[in-house]
């Protein structure tokens, strides 16, 4: 599922670049980091970074804010669940 997701990501703008360190996997243009992925033993969790729900087409509301994002990490965090392969497109 990993490889799927990752594919598409890359695939969106030539100039993503992929980096991989102990906790995540950040995708990163330049020097910023739009999004990462965490992944867990039943899930992938996408961290969308600088980005509130809100701005997001969500009809189903499945993106959530992570909580105090601002105090800890001085930015907007929100975080999208990719269970299965169906989620990938979503």
């Amino acid at each position: 599922m990993y490889e799927k997701i990752s594919d598409k990501l890359l695939s969106l703008d030539n100039r993503i670049e992929e980096k991989i360190v102990k906790n995540y996997v950040g995708y990163k243009i330049g020097y910023k980091i739009p999004f990462l992925l965490k992944t867990y033993k039943s899930k992938i969790d996408m961290e969308l970074l600088r980005v509130e729900p809100k701005d997001l087409k969500d009809p189903e509301k499945r993106t959530f804010y992570k909580k105090n994002s601002m105090e800890f990490y001085n930015k907007h965090v929100s975080v999208f669940s990719i269970n299965n392969e169906e989620d990938i497109d979503y």
